[in-house]
């Protein structure tokens, strides 16, 4: 068998790029609230956006970057990065960070511990924090010694869900120099809060015109809590819209389909938007006096996508109502 050399341009940049590895910094962030930093850490990594979806993994991982149970919630999120000098042992760093977290009065939604508990695609899921550092492996092939916890805490300032994720380094390509053995830490967190409005409601006659040159119509402004079938309040200016386009066309009859993004399983997403299209149709029945036998709600689950679900961006322009012209 011939071994495979590599052109010396490319080993030249890999050893280059392995050697000007520098040793991380610390940011001066402060800590997330309600959540205390290790003694001894740094933080050299920090995301945050005002209002994003934070996945919490409350189960084994079943394949890469999906879990055998999780829930998602949106929100303010920040994640963050920290490496622990003094070759703390990732249980004690996790004791520690577990007595803080109980003292401060968080509730443990679930934890586990290496391969067996977390799976083999768990500790993968860690590397990206949206940095544009997606090519690190500061967590991916360090998963014996990983702990993980998920939990809860409810303040006067809103309700937080965090996840910690502890282990120690062993091997992967990284930005940052991190030791053999050194404790390294990742805390994201979720505080739950209000997006911004900025989605225009779609007018009655814009909803009339979609349908009548693609024989549907999307809409944005019907809203549901995350895994609830329950109309929001805010979805009544959509839904006055599309009743008054039903009471000018006293002819037309609608498909109302309910769509979701490909967080959680198939069957369970279907469900859930049937039981969401069901919704609408009964708010449109009941409050707005429009005849059941001109509505047909129907389950999408995820099945057709209107762009990819790898991005948040992307998840979020895929949750929607549609109506289709019967």
């Amino acid at each position: 068998m011939k071994m495979r050399i590599l052109p010396a341009v490319i080993l030249i940049v890999l050893v280059s790029r392995l050697g000007a590895a520098d040793a991380p910094p610390d940011l001066s962030v402060g800590d997330p609230p309600y959540f205390k930093r290790y003694e001894g850490s740094r933080l050299f990594r920090f995301t945050e956006k005002k209002y994003d979806a934070l996945v919490i993994p409350l189960g084994k991982a079943a394949e890469r970057d999906a879990f055998e149970k999780s829930l998602e919630f949106e929100g303010e999120v920040q994640k963050r990065t920290y490496v622990i000098s003094g070759k703390r042992s990732a249980l004690e760093v996790f004791r520690n960070y577990r007595k803080e977290l109980d003292a401060a009065g968080w509730e443990t939604l679930w934890e586990g511990k290496g391969p067996n508990d977390l799976g083999y695609w768990f500790s993968s899921y860690w590397d990206d924090i949206g940095d544009g550092e997606s090519f690190s492996q500061y967590f991916a092939y360090s998963p014996d010694a990983m702990y993980y916890w998920a939990g809860k805490l409810e303040k006067s300032d809103g309700v937080y869900h965090a996840t910690l994720v502890v282990t120690e380094f062993q091997d992967g390509a990284t930005k940052f120099a991190i030791e053999k053995g050194e404790a390294i830490v990742q805390v994201n967190t979720v505080r739950a809060g209000e997006m911004d409005k900025k989605m225009v409601v779609v007018k009655a006659d814009q909803m009339e015109n979609s349908i009548k040159s693609g024989g549907r119509v999307t809409l944005y402004g019907i809203l549901f809590d995350f895994n609830k079938a329950d109309v929001k309040p805010e979805s009544a200016p959509t839904l006055a819209e599309i009743a008054t386009l039903l009471k000018s066309e006293p002819e037309l009859r609608l498909l109302v389909a309910g769509h979701t993004d490909n967080v959680g399983e198939f069957e369970f997403n279907r469900d859930l938007s049937a039981r969401r299209a069901k919704a609408v149709v009964a708010e449109l029945t009941g409050k707005y006096g429009i005849s059941s036998k001109r509505l047909f709600p129907f389950g999408v689950s995820f099945a057709a996508p209107l762009t990819s679900n790898d991005s948040e961006e992307g998840r979020a322009k895929n949750r929607r109502v549609e109506l289709v012209k019967m």
